[in-house]
């Protein structure tokens, strides 16, 4: 899941402070932690908690990463 761009972001906002990723993946993973602020991942990942599907889930962190030049 931390390999995964918007899995990682939902991480972060739930609080994790360690990501474990293949070697394969940690420069991009890296780059991308780098890009993104701790404080708006927790506001994300409670809006992902009050989603209703996984779809809605998806589609909300997919709209942050696109908006935001996420790789």
């Amino acid at each position: 899941m931390a390999a995964d761009a918007e899995g990682m972001m939902l991480l972060i906002g739930l609080g994790a402070d360690e990501l474990s990723v293949s070697p394969h993946d940690l420069l991009r993973i890296r780059k991308q932690v780098r890009s993104i602020s701790a404080a708006e991942m927790r506001k994300l990942a409670e809006q992902a908690c009050r989603a209703d599907s996984g779809e809605e889930v998806h589609e909300l962190l997919s709209g942050y990463r696109n908006n935001s030049c996420i790789i």
